[in-house]
């Protein structure tokens, strides 16, 4: 071979040397990128991998035994104030509120105060929690502000109605309250899914409690509207509750399965108070208390049958705002007036018929 040839094959052989460098050095960056990021395929590199998050922690879950309050363990949480619900048999759509109800309570009542659940834990009431992935979510979030009290199987077995449980000492002897909590500071708020509580109301559930009552519900003409209607809210005094089924007890007079609970408590408070019943005298919201608590606002009332047309009054209702509480669809609004309502209180909408509101707005 000529020294001109064999130079020409050194030189290629070279060449061929380095571009082999430059590919596995190319190569070899590559795989390592992969390697942090993954793969992407045909998108691009995929997001850097992140450690899987903890599980979530357990719902407060208590297996109240039947008896008293003493029975309850120091673990678990006391609260300076409770507000409560029951879940029991209630039909699927209405289960789909479970979410928004606990959530629309929990973030209107003080902080020092817990959402107390009661339900079975079985059947249709633990249906009603396996269906709402956004209410365990929400306990998971909230284990020291949400609690789970499964009601005993010969309470539950006895007691199949709201109404019925509402009526039972168990129910009130296992509100998670403080055990330093003074008598006129035992506060239950009971709610149900048919109301909502507006956080756009100028009124808070502090003002309502500063007024030391034994009962205010929702505004009512029942009784000349004293007391109120606690069918869907109310804010009670623990110890009077149990005070008017003692009295009930030792009269021969429990609750006989049908009245309306809200109505058999205000009933035994009056008595109570009538007959001078010890020492103490009950404090029976008035009519003008339970409407700072619900309904609806005196300028609102004026627009219920459509009497106004002019933005001043509108502007007027804007600048009170909603109510505290509103249930139902609140019919006796026109419907600008029931629309000003919904936007005022968007709460409310989660309870509304969306049918409804659809033609309200058309």
């Amino acid at each position: 071979m000529s020294a001109p040839a064999c130079i020409q094959t050194k030189v290629l052989v070279g060449i061929v040397i380095l571009q082999w460098i430059c590919i596995s050095h190319l190569l070899l960056r590559e795989l390592s990128y992969d390697a942090l990021v993954g793969s992407g395929g045909e998108h691009g590199p995929a997001a850097v991998a992140v450690p899987p998050l903890p599980p979530p922690k357990k719902a407060i879950a208590t297996q109240q035994l039947e008896g008293s309050a003493t029975e309850r363990s120091s673990s678990k949480p006391h609260f300076k104030g409770v507000a409560t619900t029951v879940m029991l048999n209630n039909p699927k759509w209405f289960q789909r509120r479970y979410t928004m109800m606990i959530q629309n309570v929990l973030f209107n009542i003080p902080p020092d105060w817990g959402v107390q659940i009661f339900y079975t834990g079985t059947g249709q009431s633990q249906f009603g929690i396996d269906i709402s992935p956004g209410l365990t979510r929400l306990i998971d979030n909230y284990p020291d502000r949400i609690a789970l009290t499964t009601i005993p199987p010969s309470i539950a077995k006895s007691n199949k109605k709201p109404k019925q449980l509402w009526t039972t000492e168990w129910i009130w002897e296992n509100m998670m309250l403080s055990n330093d909590t003074a008598r006129d500071n035992q506060n239950v708020l009971t709610f149900a899914g048919n109301g909502a509580i507006c956080s756009n109301s100028r009124t808070t559930m502090n003002d309502i409690i500063e007024m030391r009552l034994d009962f205010i519900g929702m505004p009512t003409n029942r009784n000349k509207g004293l007391g109120g209607d606690g069918s869907t809210h109310s804010l009670r005094n623990r110890k009077a509750m149990l005070d008017a089924l003692q009295y009930q007890k030792e009269a021969g007079n429990r609750h006989n399965g049908e009245e309306r609970e809200d109505i058999y408590f205000l009933r035994t408070l009056m008595e109570m108070n009538k007959n001078g019943k010890g020492d103490i005298r009950y404090q029976i919201a008035t009519k003008e208390q339970t409407e700072l608590l619900g309904g609806i606002t005196p300028t609102i009332s004026k627009m219920a049958a459509d009497e106004w047309n002019n933005d001043s009054m509108k502007k007027e209702a804007e600048n009170a705002g909603p109510p505290m509480i509103v249930s139902g669809t609140i019919p006796q609004l026109g419907n600008a007036a029931r629309e000003l309502m919904l936007d005022l209180c968007p709460e409310l909408k989660i309870i509304f018929p969306s049918e409804l509101m659809c033609t309200e707005r058309k």
